[in-house]
């Protein structure tokens, strides 16, 4: 799908994209569409929404988004679902709300998260993703035809099990608030982990691995940056041994799927925290 083209004036587009040179390009390439963007013109780039404003808002829009965590964190359906050739979404809407989204930014300016707002196309499996992807090492990010226990034996080994083919489980399309700055290196093994995140309070979760392999993968193509070149994001599947599932991509862009025992010490095994949906 072709990216709109409108016509604006040098005043509005001053006014659309204030300061934030990135967000300019991303409105001029048609990242971000300037339709949504037009809708909240005046009370998000002319300087006249005050912070309190910004969190009395109940849902986040995209526009709002992309002023508070800034466009190079705001991850689009137009940004992404070209890259894995998927049609864009209708009328998506963010789960969170200004006041949580100010409260990630916050967290990134103190170094403390590295927070990003990513859209997840419907059906992401890490099948499906594999199928997108293929195994062709010249087009990276790809998978591995080696790395491939969890296909047909992990699904023999589910069906006698009477086990989900998780797989093939994809999580529900839409915005997530993904931290990709590792926490929690498994010293002392998963559930010590779980405890950790279960600190951070009970809005927050780990990151579907589905979700996490999406973002890193997209990022990989957008940027040429490879978010995990030395840690594996430890998820919450079980796999049919009853390990528990790590996803990473390697240097040159081979993305691997694995799982370890729970009681598995090993310091590059971390977690990306995702904030749950709230509305």
């Amino acid at each position: 799908m072709m990216a709109k083209t409108w016509a604006i004036t040098d005043e509005q587009y001053g006014k659309l994209c204030g300061r934030d040179d990135e967000f300019r390009l991303r409105v001029r390439k048609g990242v971000i569409p300037f339709d949504a963007a037009l809708d909240h013109l005046q009370a998000a780039f002319d300087g006249n929404m005050s912070k309190s404003q910004y969190k009395r808002k109940k849902r986040a829009t995209l526009i709002d988004a992309c002023g508070i965590l800034g466009a190079d964190r705001v991850h689009t359906p137009e940004e992404v679902c070209p890259l894995w050739r998927q049609s864009f979404p209708v009328n998506v809407l963010i789960c969170y709300s200004n006041e949580i989204l100010l409260q990630a930014k916050e967290a990134n300016c103190e170094g403390a998260a590295d927070r990003h707002l990513f859209y997840v196309p419907e059906g992401m499996s890490l099948i499906r993703q594999r199928e997108i992807r293929g195994l062709n090492s010249s087009k990276p990010p790809y998978f591995s035809s080696g790395n491939d226990w969890w296909l047909a034996n992990e699904e023999k080994a589910c069906q006698e099990k009477g086990m989900a083919y998780w797989p093939k489980i994809s999580s529900p399309a839409g915005f997530y608030l993904l931290d990709l700055k590792p926490r929690f290196p498994a010293i002392n093994g998963w559930q010590a982990q779980e405890d950790e995140v279960a600190k951070l309070g009970g809005k927050y979760e780990r990151a579907p691995e589905d979700v996490f392999l999406f973002a890193i993968q997209s990022i990989y193509m957008l940027t040429g940056k490879n978010v995990t070149s030395d840690w594996w994001h430890w998820g919450k599947t079980v796999d049919s041994d009853g390990h528990c599932v790590n996803v990473h991509l390697y240097g040159g862009g081979e993305a691997h799927v694995n799982g370890n025992r729970p009681d598995r010490s090993d310091g590059a095994l971390r977690v990306s925290v995702s904030r749950k949906f709230e509305i």
